[in-house]
């Protein structure tokens, strides 16, 4: 298990005033610089957060109270990637070199 680190919350003229999305970013690396998987939850997250930051703010805003809901999600990313087993991890790997591998022929059922 890593260690999670307090939200840092910046104040309502701060957060006003600054890129949010790449302050939010830049904490959560900060918050899973010691998780086990560190360099894949970091490579994901600069793939992947800006994604899930857009749509996130079009569901419920980008005022500061709404902060901690997203580093509560992410915790949840990262505490699953910390359990998943070393296999499925490497069958990941696999699946992102070939994004389309769910149209392969050597799919059972397909």
């Amino acid at each position: 298990m890593y260690e999670i680190s307090e939200v840092n919350i910046p104040d309502a003229s701060t957060w006003a005033s600054i890129d949010k999305k790449e302050f939010i970013l830049e904490q959560l690396k900060q918050r899973y610089k010691s998780h086990k998987h560190a360099a894949l939850l970091s490579r994901r997250l600069d793939e992947q957060f800006d994604n899930f930051y857009d749509s996130f703010i079009k569901v419920y805003g980008n005022d500061i109270d709404k902060l901690n809901w997203i580093y509560k999600t992410m915790d949840v990313v990262a505490e699953s990637l910390s359990k998943r087993s070393k296999h499925l991890i490497t069958h990941d790997s696999h699946r992102e070199v070939d994004p389309y591998w769910f149209k392969s022929n050597n799919l059972i059922g397909m």
